[in-house]
C-alpha cells in the first residue's frame, strides 16, 4: 500500500505538468479570440474620405503610433517633395513641411 501511495504521489508533479502544457495555451487562444471578437463583425470595407491636397502615386505612406498616416513623395505631374499627414479621427488630409529634395 506504502508503494503505491508513492507511486501516485511521483505521478502528480507529471499529471500537473501536462496539465499546464495543455491548459495555459489554451488559455491564451481563448483570450486572443476574445479580443479578436469585436472586429469579427466589421465589415472591412474601404470608406471614402477627405482627398490629399496634392495627386500623387508612387508615395510612401507610413502609419504611425498616434494612428495617423504619414504619406511622403512620390509623383504628380512630376517627383513631389510634399508631405501630408491623415488624421483617421477627424479623417482629414493636412499638409506638413516638405521633404528635402522631391523622391
Amino acid at each position: 500500500m506504502k508503494t503505491l501511495h508513492c507511486l501516485i504521489a511521483g505521478l502528480r508533479p507529471a499529471v500537473s505538468n501536462a496539465a499546464n502544457r495543455i491548459a495555459v495555451p489554451s488559455l491564451v487562444v481563448g483570450a486572443a479570440l476574445v479580443l479578436v471578437q469585436p472586429c469579427a463583425g466589421l465589415s472591412f470595407q474601404f470608406e471614402q474620405t477627405g482627398s490629399l491636397a496634392v495627386a500623387r502615386s508612387n508615395h510612401t505612406a507610413t502609419l504611425l503610433l498616434s494612428g495617423q498616416v504619414l504619406v511622403a513623395g512620390g509623383f504628380g505631374t512630376g517627383p513631389l517633395a510634399t508631405v501630408e499627414l491623415y488624421d483617421p479621427t477627424l479623417a482629414t488630409w493636412t499638409t506638413t513641411g516638405s521633404l528635402n529634395s522631391p523622391r
